[in-house]
Parts: C-alpha cells; structure tokens; sequence
C-alpha cells in the first residue's frame, strides 16, 4: 500500500514545541504524523492518551518516552515499553516531586522493569522490602524470583562461576513442569490458537486440545488447511493419537504411507477403519481386505472409493444394508446391469441415490419420475438431464420437496423459471428467483413488483444474473437474511460489498450482545460470509481477521487474495496478538514452552519471547538454535544476570565458529 508523502511544513508542525495544542491534535488525525505527534512534548496529554491505542508501535512507544504523557498512562506503558518508560525525562522530576510514585506501578510492569539493567537500585532495594505484592500470589512468586536474579542484586555472573547453569537448568525445568500442570486453554484464546495452527501448521496437534468441542466445525475446517502444509511426521502423529474425529479425518484426508494404512485398517474403532476405507491413496489389495468387514460404516465408505473394483462393487449391492446398497448406487463406475437392480430396490434411499446419478440416455427416468416416494421424484426433478415431458408432472408434484428440487435444477428452461417466481409458496418463489436463467430485465421486474415478498428477494439477491441497482436498492433494506443472501452472491461488486461489510462491522462491535436476540442472520454469520466472496479486498479482509472469530480467521487465510500474499496478514496480525499476550503475560502458559521448543520457530516470535517478562522465556531464547546474533547482543545486556551470561557465552561460541 502506498501512502502519499507528507509535506514538510506539516511535518515542522508536528515536531514543533511552538505548535498549538488543538492544531496537533488536528495532525494526529493523520497516520504519517502521529508518531512525530506522539514524541512531541507540547502534544495535550489526552492526545497521547488517544495515541496510545494505536496499532503502531512505533507510536505507542513515542507515547511512552514523551514527558507530557500522564502517570496513570506512563506506568501502564510501562509494561510494554520499559526501556522507554525509564528513558523518560519526567522521571527524574516524579523521583523528586513524587519519591512513591513507583509503588503504584502494576506487578506485570514491574516484570518487565526487572528485565532493564537501568532500572534504579533504590526501586530494587523498595520492592524487596514490600509487602503488597504478597496479596497477589502468583506475581508476587515471579517478581520475587525476578528480583532476586537482577544484575544490580546479584552482581555479574564470571565464566568461573559454573554453578549458574545448574540453577538456570533447574529454573527451566520447574518452569516447563508447572506449565504442564494448567489446564486446558480458555474458550476466549481459540481464535489466537487458530492463528498459531495457521502460521505453524505442525502445532496443530497441540493446539487442537484448544478448540475443540463435538458440536464444533471449526477444529475439521482449520484441520484441511493445515494438512497440506504439515510434516509427514506430524500427519501421522495426528493419525494415531489424539481424539478419534480428528484421528479420522486425518486418516480420510490425509497422504499416508501404505505401512501405517494397513496398520490403521485393523484398528479397533469403527470410525479409524472406515477413514481408511475413504482415503483415496489406500491401495487395492488393502481395500479387498476391507471388504471383509463387518461394519456397516467401514463397507458403506469402501462402496464410495473411486479405485474399487467392478466385482466388489456388485460384491456390495447385495449387502443386506439399505446404506451400503445406497452408497454403491452413487459409486461412477456402477454397471448398468447392477443400476437395473438397485432401480428396483425396496428402500426409497437407495432408489433415490440410482435417480440421482442416472445416465442422460437412461430408460429408468420416466418410471422413477412415478415412484410412490417424494425423495425418488425429488432425486429426478433436480437431475440435469430430466427429460423435457416430465417437468410438468414434477411440476404439479402434490409434495413440496419435489417442487423446491425442480426450481434448483440449473437446466430449467427460462418460461417455467417465471412461472415458479409466482409460485404460491414462499420457497418455491425464493428458489426460483436465485436461478441463473433469469434475466437481468425479468429480475428488475421481479423486484419492482414484489417488494413485500421478503423471500423472493432474497432469492433475487443471491442471483448472480442481478442487476447492480437492484443489488444496491436490496441493500438498503433492513432485512439481514436479504444481506447474507447477497454475501453469498459471488458476482456482488466490491463497492457493495464493502458498504455490507462496514454495516455489520459496525454493529458487531458496538451491539454485539443486543443483536444476538435479534431475528434475522446473525451479524457475525453474515460477515463469515462476506470473509468468503471474491471480491473482498486485502484490506476488508484484515478488518475481519480482527474480529477475532475463529471461522473468519480460517475463511480469511485461505481467500485467493491472502493466499497471494503467502498470508503475511496473518501472520503480522498473529505477532501483534501475541507481542501483547506475551509481554503482559496472557498468553496461556502450557502453550509458551511449546513455541519456545520448537526448532522452526519463526525468528519474529523469538524477538517477542526476548520481550517476556519472565527470565526463564528470555534465557530459553540464549539457548535457541535459530537466536540471532542482534538479538543475543540485546540479552547480553538484559537485567537478569542468567539471561546475560548465557547470551554472551552464545555469542562467544558463535564468534569462535
């Protein structure tokens, strides 16, 4: 994105001390200026304060430096920017004015200043002798344990002093076991988890304990983006522990080694034998074992498998299951012979499944069109190739289920299109008027002369035939189902897309629990929707990422236009995310050692870990093999007399190689 450049008289304003106070909160108003404005000392403290919630940090930490800033602010800065906080020109003036004015300073920011070499010695000397922190027991441990380790208390560590390794291993090691002890991760964390699966494909198997719930989708869909992009190691992992939905998607989905197919294949969950059975790469020998199996749910995916044998499939349709016969008549490969009979089948599924998949040229058309059950007519009105004479029985079918199926059918010709838009019943007109035969001009009449017709439009709306005009007049409305069917409308044009998304942003986020009660299509569920279309920009879609909603953020990372940009996105947003759930330490402990262990942690996430407030991440970051020397030259100068040691005895090896 290009931003126009700034002009230098603006960018005096902005810096000068001279500048009026109205006049640079004026200039704060523009993204190129705000850092300038957020470093001068003139800029009125309730601008800082707006500044302050800026996404960029830059800015943030201009506020943080600034004397003009107030001390409420400062100290809660202070837990993010401690260098700068430190840095302030205030504080020697508030050390004379206001000699206690650190006490009120939160025990995270204390945390963080125990990270800081500069941080005063007096500070030091005063929190080793309060005993507020006490009544806060968890902080209290960690910025006791802090304390007790910083430089200007416990001195230099020398390289004949070997006994520091050992208290270090010991720390890391309590660390790590306590982690393991917290409980599963909040529900409020799954988007941020979802976010990490998506930037890190392999922690899926770690991650998933997260979010998973049985009446959720969400683990299944996060699950088909990462496997592309998982380590064979990691797939199987997946497939052999862990709960059994995602043992068997992983197995239904996933490239696996025939070895571990055939250990699979004899599992004693019906579920794992019958993922196996529906995995494209099983091989043919494996799938004639299979067809041994006892299980309904096992013969039933066999029966679906594009490579199985002719002889099995006709093997199949004799089983005495309705939902194995039912399966082999969906099967592409089915012979005419074992079609004929499964036409004559005694369960309506299985006959409506041999409708469903008829051949054009087939024979069993005009005696299926007369089957006693709606489904088997039903399976006929929607086949693409339903013969011309019998659209209009199927068109007078007594049942509705029949009808709906005919005005779906892509090949209806354009004059019963119109007829069905007159339809009596409700559905029946909403289905037809979403029916790409319709013309442009037939669509326009349609919406002039039904406007109290709530579900026609709809239809109208979801038709990618609809003319803008009327898309934009449909948009006017105060009719959330008619805007989620427009969502779903793939030829909606940007411009109008953006107005639906900026509606429902909107009132997303400042009524999200009044809506809930609200008839209609859920904000969130039409703006899930809006994360899936074409036409949405880059832009709009990193306004949906922020939703923090788990759906979007898996619809928003495999969207083209994300996928374009290798979903950079995503990942910027996962590190502004997680800079602020590390430093202030949010973010759940039994995950943290699970980045810090990883070998292809991204060098970004290990700037952020440099960051944390606990010594023990910080020191995990000197023993990481991806830590880069700038970073290791930072630690080296850290407060904690472990962190630096080890840093300068990683650059010291890294020197001498």
């Amino acid at each position: 994105m290009t931003t126009e450049p700034v002009p230098p008289e603006l960018v005096a304003e902005a810096q000068s001390l001279e500048t009026a106070p109205e006049r640079l909160a004026e200039l704060s108003q523009q993204p190129a200026l705000r850092s300038l404005v957020a470093a001068n000392p003139a800029t009125p403290p309730a601008v800082l304060e707006q500044l302050s919630r800026e996404r960029d940090l830059s800015v943030r930490r201009a506020v943080a430096r600034n004397p003009n800033t107030s001390l409420d602010l400062l100290l809660e800065l202070a837990r993010e920017f401690p260098h700068e906080f430190l840095a302030n020109p205030i504080l020697p003036l508030l050390n004379l004015t206001q000699p206690d004015f650190i006490k009120q300073a939160s025990p995270q920011a204390w945390l963080q200043l125990l990270r800081c070499e500069e941080t005063p010695l007096l500070w030091l000397r005063w929190l080793n002798e309060d005993v507020n922190l006490s009544r806060i027991r968890w902080f209290s441990d960690e910025t006791m344990w802090a304390l007790q380790w910083h430089v200007a208390i416990a001195g230099e560590i020398d390289e004949f002093n070997k006994q520091w390794q050992q208290i270090a291993s010991e720390a890391v090691a309590d660390y790590e076991r306590r982690s393991s002890q917290v409980g599963l991760y909040p529900r409020s964390f799954s988007s941020t988890l979802v976010l990490l699966a998506l930037a890190l494909p392999d922690l899926y198997p770690w991650v998933i304990e997260g979010i998973y719930q049985p009446y959720d989708t969400c683990w299944r869909q996060l699950l088909r983006v990462c496997l592309p992009r998982m380590h064979q190691e990691t797939r199987e992992k997946l497939a052999r522990e862990g709960l059994a939905p995602v043992r068997a998607e992983t197995i239904r989905q996933a490239t696996l080694s025939s070895e571990l197919l055939y250990e699979l294949a004899h599992a004693p969950e019906v579920e794992i034998r019958s993922a196996v059975a529906a995995n494209g790469a099983t091989p043919p020998d494996l799938l004639m074992i299979l067809l041994e199996d006892t299980s309904r749910e096992v013969l039933s995916s066999l029966a679906r498998h594009p490579q199985l044998p002719a002889e099995a499939l006709a093997h199949l349709a004799s089983s005495a299951e309705p939902e194995v016969r039912q399966a082999v008549a969906s099967h592409p490969a089915l012979s005419d012979t074992v079609r004929d009979r499964l036409a004559d089948d005694a369960s309506p599924e299985v006959r409506a499944a041999v409708a469903a998949h008829l051949p054009s040229d087939s024979h069993w058309f005009q005696r299926l069109a007369e089957d006693d059950a709606s489904e088997v007519r039903a399976a006929i009105a929607a086949h693409p190739a339903v013969p011309v004479k019998l659209i209009d029985p199927l068109l007078h079918d007594p049942t509705l289920e029949v009808v709906l199926a005919l005005a779906n059918n892509p090949r209806l010709p354009p004059a019963l299109v119109e007829q069905l838009c007159r339809h009596p019943h409700e559905l029946v007109r909403r289905c037809a008027a979403s029916h790409p035969a319709l013309t442009p001009e037939r669509l326009r009449s349609l919406a002039r002369s039904s406007t109290n017709d709530r579900l026609l439009l709809a239809g109208l709306a979801r038709n990618p035939h609809t003319p803008v005009d009327v898309s934009s007049w449909l948009l006017e409305l105060d009719d959330r189902d008619i805007h989620l069917a427009l969502s779903k409308q793939p030829q909606l044009p940007g411009p109008l897309l953006e107005r639906l998304a900026a509606r429902y942003l909107g009132e997303w986020r400042r009524q999200r629990t009044a809506l809930a009660t609200e008839e209609g299509a859920p904000p969130i569920e039409i703006l899930r929707s809006v994360a899936a279309h074409p036409a949405a920009s880059l832009a709009l879609l990193e306004q949906l990422l922020r939703l923090n909603d788990s759906e979007v953020a898996i619809t928003v990372a495999t969207h083209p236009q994300m996928v374009a940009q290798a979903q950079g996105p995503i990942f910027d947003y996962l590190l502004e995310t997680l800079r602020e759930e590390i430093i202030k330490a949010d973010l759940p402990s039994r995950l943290r050692p699970l980045l810090l262990q990883r070998r292809d942690l991204p060098p970004a996430l290990l700037e952020l870990f440099a960051e944390s407030g606990r010594w023990v991440e910080r020191y995990l970051v000197t023993q990481h093999a991806a830590a880069p020397a700038p970073l290791l030259e930072i630690l080296a100068h850290d407060g904690n007399c472990f962190v630096r040691a080890a840093a300068r005895t990683r650059l010291a090896s890294l020197s001498g190689n």
